[in-house]
């Protein structure tokens, strides 16, 4: 919001309405509140909104303008110390990750993917059935059947297989509540990128919170690159095969065009000790969050058995 003019501050000297302090400007330099006052004309109030609107617009459009285009520039900025013109890293990933997983849905009827829910729940026979593994081995051809048993000497399996035998518990249901770890699982997997970062690049001086930045502006450009490449490869869907081909191919070799570069401005290593590191850490991450997804997996089972 605008702030008061700089003569009311000269003819009128006034204190902070937070802690009390002495005020010299639009800010409380012991608290660091705004002196807004509220007391005032609606038309004041949306004038004051209108400026924060198009200013936080402005910003984000910078911010993605130099993320999309100048690999591993915004990082160098903001460590830099020069962050004025653009978003705080943190904010900037949530509200990019909150569209993604809102678009993803809306694609997907209200679902991160989508399947059919019913034909799922007919694996449900099987897994709590009293014959169910002869009845895997035995199915007629056209019918799902699945490898998954549960343990049902322990109690947690016993509760889950009578939850989902009384219809008290379905596998979509399961699924659903596996669909809402998924952000979770992606939130995580930023500071564990980070921390790997730290583990590589050891000998280059950075703290780890500077790693950290790195890491949230790369996992924000991997959302924004899935959200602008997911429309224009439908769009070259509505063309030939060879089309949507090429344009996934050219989108492939951009994305690890522009990873390389990003890593060899921000660590100024080699190209082949850079294309290693980069290989070796897509590896080590990859199987990281793949646990952390089976303790989830685990974790969420278990729960839904157990309440």
């Amino acid at each position: 919001m605008s702030a008061p003019a700089a003569h009311e501050y000269a003819a009128a000297p006034r204190i902070c309405r937070n802690c009390s302090a002495a005020l010299s400007g639009p800010f409380c330099a012991q608290c660091g509140q705004q002196d807004i006052d509220y007391h005032r004309s609606f038309h004041h109030l949306f004038h004051d909104l209108l400026e924060n609107v198009f200013h936080f617009e402005g910003k984000f459009f910078v911010t993605v303008a130099w993320l999309l285009t100048k690999p591993g520039r915004l990082t160098l900025e903001f460590l830099a110390g020069r962050r004025a013109s653009q978003l705080n890293p943190l904010r900037f990933y949530i509200f990019v990750s909150v569209l993604f997983f809102l678009g993803l849905s809306l694609l997907n009827h209200g679902h991160l993917v989508d399947f059919d829910r019913q034909q799922v729940n007919r694996l449900q026979g099987e897994l709590t059935g009293p014959t169910a593994g002869a009845a895997a081995k035995t199915a007629p051809p056209g019918k799902v059947h699945t490898k998954i048993t549960i343990n049902r000497d322990s109690a947690l399996g016993r509760s889950l297989v009578a939850k989902l035998q009384s219809g008290e518990l379905t596998l979509s249901d399961i699924w659903e509540k596996l669909e809402h770890r998924v952000p979770t699982l992606l939130f995580l997997g930023v500071p564990l990128f980070a921390l790997l970062l730290k583990i590589l690049y050891l000998r280059s001086g950075r703290f780890y919170v500077e790693h950290l930045i790195f890491s949230l502006h790369l996992h924000t450009w991997a959302f924004l690159v899935c959200m602008v490449g997911t429309g224009y490869l439908k769009l070259a869907g509505l063309g030939p095969d060879w089309l949507e081909t090429l344009c996934g191919w050219a989108l492939a070799l951009w994305g690890l065009g522009y990873l390389f570069r990003s890593f060899r401005v921000i660590y100024g290593e080699g190209r082949i000790r850079t294309a290693c590191k980069i290989g070796l850490l897509g590896l080590v991450h990859s199987f990281a969050l793949l646990s952390v997804a089976l303790l989830l997996l685990a974790g969420t089972v278990a729960w839904l058995a157990a309440e």
